[in-house]
C-alpha cells in the first residue's frame, strides 16, 4: 500500500504532480543527453574515419576549372598566303594583392591603350581579388604587356576565324560557326586537327564566390591546331573565277565549274564553281552556292567523254589509225536509234573522227570495240569511282556495268549518255592524257604543319593506275 493514501488530498495532489513533473524531466534529460552523444559519434566518425572524404569535397567546392582555347590552324595557299585566319585577342587582368611592379604596370598599359594612369591606378586599387584591366586587345598592341612579367598580371587569348579573300576559294575552304567548329569544305574535313587541343586551369574561389589563381595548382596549357599549305595558287584562283564569271554573262549562264590542274602530280592549283559565296558571312547566300560543285554534282559529259572509245580502241588494235569509215554524210540509223553529226561527213579517218566530233564516226568504232572494252577503259580513266581527294562530299558518278546496258546503250554511252561524271574525273582524265598516261591522285592539301611550323605531314603524287602505253597515249593525244 502506498504511503500516498495517508496525506491530505491537498498534499496528496501536489506530490502526484510533482512525480508526474520528474518524470518528465527525467525523459526530457535522458533524451538531450542521448541526442548529444550521438553528434559526438557522428563528429568522432567524421574526423577519424571519413575526415579524407570530406577534405576532398570542400576542397572540390572551392575549386573552379576554367578551359583555355586552342588557337584554330592557319590555312595557306601554296606559297603561304592566308586563305583562312585567325584575328587574335587578349583579355588583361590582375590580382591586385599579387601586384609586384605597380608603377611599370600602369605606364606600360597607358601608353599602349591611351587611358590616363589614373585609370588604372584606381584599378589597381580595387578590393576585388580579380580585376579585368582591358579585353580584346589586339595581338600587336599587346606586345608590350605580354612582355611585362608580373606574378599579379594575368593574359587571356582568343580568336575569332576571317576569311582575307572572301569570295576567292570560299567553296575549298569552307567556314566555321561562331564556336570555331568547321562546317564545310577543308574547315570540315581537317576540323579535328585545325582546332587543336583545349587546355585547362583551376582557380581558387572563397567563400563569397571570388576566383583566384593559386600557383600550387595544376594548369594544362592548350596546343593550338595544325596548319595547312593547300595546293591551291591564290592568284591562279582568282584568274579561275573572273574567267568563269566573264563567260558566264556573255553566254548568259546560270552558272559554271573550272578546274586547274597540275597532270604530272595531281596538284589542284585552281578549282571553282559559280554561283560562289562568301566565307565571312555564308548565311546571306543560298545553300546551293555553298558546295563545291566542281566535286560533289554530277552529270553526263557528252562529247567529252569520247576519249573513252578512242582510247579502247588503239589500246586492243581493233582499229587502226589510218582506217576511213563511212560517216554517212551526217545521219545514221542503228538498231532504231537515229544518230546525227553537226555536219555532213562523209569518209573519214580514226583521227579526223576524233579531231571532227564525229558522233556517227565514234559509234562505228565503239561497236568495233564492243561494250566490254569501253567499260573497262572508262573504268581505267577512273570514272565511276571516288578519286581519293581529302574533301568531304565527293560524288563518284555513275557508271552501269555491261549487264546493266539496255539494247541501245552501245549508241549512247560513248557519246557520253548514260553515265554520270564529275568535273574533277574529267579533269584527271584528260591530265592521265597529258602526262603519258598515268592517273593521279588529286592532291588538294600539300602539308599540314604543327603550330611550330615543323611539317607533320606532306602529301606526294601518287599514281592510282596506267592507262595506255606512251605511244598509245602520244596516238590519242595527237587526236584532240
Amino acid at each position: 500500500m502506498s504511503i500516498l493514501r495517508f496525506l491530505p488530498s491537498w498534499m496528496y495532489r501536489m506530490t502526484k504532480s510533482f512525480l508526474k513533473f520528474r518524470t518528465r524531466i527525467l525523459f526530457l534529460s535522458s533524451f538531450v543527453v542521448l541526442l548529444w552523444a550521438g553528434l559526438a559519434m557522428r563528429y568522432l566518425y567524421i574526423q577519424v574515419f571519413r575526415s579524407n572524404n570530406f577534405s576532398e569535397i570542400v576542397r572540390i567546392q572551392g575549386e573552379e576549372k576554367i578551359l583555355l582555347p586552342a588557337i584554330r590552324g592557319t590555312i595557306h595557299d601554296r606559297k603561304y598566303r592566308p586563305l583562312a585566319e585567325n584575328v587574335i585577342h587578349y583579355d588583361f587582368a590582375i590580382h591586385p594583392n599579387r601586384i609586384e611592379n605597380r608603377d611599370l604596370i600602369v605606364s606600360t598599359f597607358s601608353s599602349v591603350t591611351g587611358r590616363s594612369k589614373e585609370y588604372y591606378e584606381n584599378r589597381l586599387d580595387s578590393e576585388k581579388t580579380y580585376e579585368f584591366l582591358e579585353r580584346n586587345l589586339k595581338h600587336d598592341e599587346s606586345k608590350p604587356l605580354l612582355a611585362l612579367e608580373d606574378k599579379g598580371l594575368v593574359a587571356h587569348k582568343h580568336s575569332s576565324r576571317i576569311y582575307p579573300h572572301g569570295h576567292i576559294a570560299s567553296q575549298i575552304i569552307g567556314f566555321t560557326n561562331i564556336d570555331g567548329k568547321g562546317l564545310e569544305g577543308l574547315e570540315r574535313q581537317y576540323d579535328v586537327g585545325l582546332m587543336g587541343k583545349t587546355g585547362w586551369t583551376i582557380l581558387e574561389t572563397d567563400g563569397h564566390g571570388k576566383s583566384r589563381k593559386n600557383q600550387a595548382y595544376p594548369i594544362q596549357k592548350p596546343i593550338d591546331g595544325n596548319n595547312l599549305v593547300l595546293t591551291i595558287d591564290a592568284e591562279y584562283q582568282a584568274i579561275l573565277q573572273d574567267e568563269l564569271e566573264r563567260s558566264i554573262v556573255s553566254t548568259d549562264a546560270v552558272g559554271g565549274m573550272g578546274i586547274i590542274l597540275e597532270p604530272f602530280s595531281g596538284k589542284i592549283l585552281a578549282m571553282s564553281s559559280l554561283p560562289d559565296y562568301d566565307s565571312n558571312s555564308p548565311s546571306l547566300y543560298q545553300r546551293e552556292f555553298i558546295r563545291n560543285r566542281v566535286i560533289t554534282d554530277q552529270y553526263e559529259p557528252g562529247s567529252t567523254f569520247k576519249i573513252v572509245p578512242a582510247m579502247a580502241a588503239i589500246h586492243t588494235g581493233k582499229v587502226s589509225l589510218i582506217e576511213e569509215f563511212n560517216c554517212e554524210n551526217g545521219s545514221y540509223d542503228f538498231r532504231g536509234t537515229t544518230i546525227k553529226d553537226w555536219s555532213d561527213f562523209s569518209l573519214l579517218t580514226f583521227p579526223q573522227i576524233i579531231e571532227n566530233s564525229s558522233n556517227v564516226g565514234v559509234i562505228k568504232i565503239a561497236v568495233r570495240v564492243g561494250a566490254k572494252d569501253l567499260y573497262h577503259f572508262a573504268r581505267k580513266f577512273g570514272f565511276g569511282s571516288e578519286s581519293g581527294i581529302s574533301f568531304p562530299g565527293e560524288a563518284k558518278g555513275r557508271l552501269r556495268t555491261v549487264d546493266e546496258w539496255s539494247r541501245n546503250s552501245i549508241t549512247q554511252f560513248p557519246l557520253g549518255h548514260e553515265v554520270s561524271v564529275t568535273t574533277l574525273q574529267i579533269a584527271l582524265a584528260y591530265a592521265a592524257i597529258a602526262n603519258g598516261g598515268y592517273l593521279m591522285k588529286p592532291i588538294i592539301v600539300e602539308k599540314i604543319l604543327n603550330a611550330e611550323g615543323q611539317v607533320i605531314h606532306h602529301e606526294k603524287p601518287q599514281i592510282v593506275r596506267k592507262i595506255s602505253s606512251i605511244e598509245n597515249i602520244a596516238n590519242l593525244k595527237s587526236m584532240l
